[in-house]
């Protein structure tokens, strides 16, 4: 919805979620970055081809390759450029040092709102499902907070909440279109018309029923306390995230905290490596084999 208002003008060029700084600025991130030809290798071929060539100038190079490309977004004469990737939150040491003239805007959202429309947007069914998502739930909240907090002072940072643009749409956005140095029309605020934001990834069904901020998907997350399951995975998450950590983050009312077996269970899920998991499994099943061929003794 930010992004559909942001968007919603003559200078502003957008598309769905390009995802693109995530493979180019993670390259050296082998915390995130898996790959068959072994990535931590990899990290360290680039670090030594950058010490023979000039960190400093293949750092900028491979930032102008990447505006170069977001340039091409720009069809109609606009002069900014709106990427809205969620799990940009992984990066964003990254993106502030290859690009430190960028105003990056921060949106916090209730992390209950967040796990509820996780489930009804992207029909997580199970836990297992759901651990699609665990860095989103577990790891991006306590990522947010702490680099709102370390950027309090700097001006090319922006903590927003959703909820106060959803309360306050003409007084919220009329003060980022400013902090954006933006001329702000009340007409912004109605997206419905706005086809740039559109594309392969973002919110299929919230976004797309409204074309106005709405407070009505204020209080949608509280339907996840009428399912028992999800209420004890969500009271364990609030339990998880903490009553003082919420606090901080937003302040939000009516949560409810428990330590719940549910929510436990995720939690150590999310810390399986699934294929680790699967190759023993498949050594043993192989050894029983060769077992009863006579191949192997125990």
């Amino acid at each position: 919805m930010l992004q559909a208002i942001l968007s919603n003008n003559d200078v502003m060029g957008t598309v769905s979620e390009p995802w693109l700084l995530l493979p180019f600025l993670s390259f050296s991130r082998t915390d995130l970055v898996q790959a068959k030809y072994d990535g931590e290798l990899a990290n360290h071929g680039v670090l030594d081809f950058k010490s023979k060539v000039g960190a400093e100038g293949f750092d900028q190079d491979l930032a102008n390759f990447l505006v170069k490309q977001y340039s091409k977004l720009l069809k109609n004469n606009e002069t900014h450029i709106l990427d809205k990737t969620p799990r940009y939150y992984e990066i964003l040491p990254e993106i502030m040092h290859f690009f430190p003239n960028a105003k990056i805007i921060v949106l916090k959202r209730n992390p209950m709102a967040v796990l509820y429309s996780i489930i009804k947007t992207w029909n997580t069914e199970s836990l297992k499902s759901l651990l699609e998502y665990k860095r989103d739930l577990l790891q991006a909240p306590f990522i947010l907070h702490q680099f709102s907090e370390e950027q309090k002072k700097n001006p090319n940072v922006l903590t927003v909440h959703y909820e106060s643009v959803i309360d306050n749409p003409s007084k919220e956005i009329q003060m980022i279109y400013n902090w954006l140095n933006i001329p702000f029309k009340e007409a912004y605020l109605d997206y419905g018309n706005n086809q740039k934001y559109k594309g392969l990834f973002g919110d299929p069904t919230g976004v797309e029923k409204d074309h106005l901020p709405n407070t009505n998907s204020l209080e949608k997350w509280k339907a996840i306390y009428r399912n028992p399951e999800w209420k004890e995975l969500a009271t364990g998450y609030a339990d998880y995230l903490s009553k003082n950590f919420l606090g901080a983050y937003g302040d939000y009312d009516g949560i409810a905290f428990n330590n719940s077996k549910l929510f436990n269970r995720f939690h150590q899920m999310s810390q399986w490596n699934f294929d680790e998991v699967k190759i023993p499994k498949i050594k043993l099943f192989q050894n029983a084999i060769l077992r009863r061929l006579g191949m192997i003794k125990d």
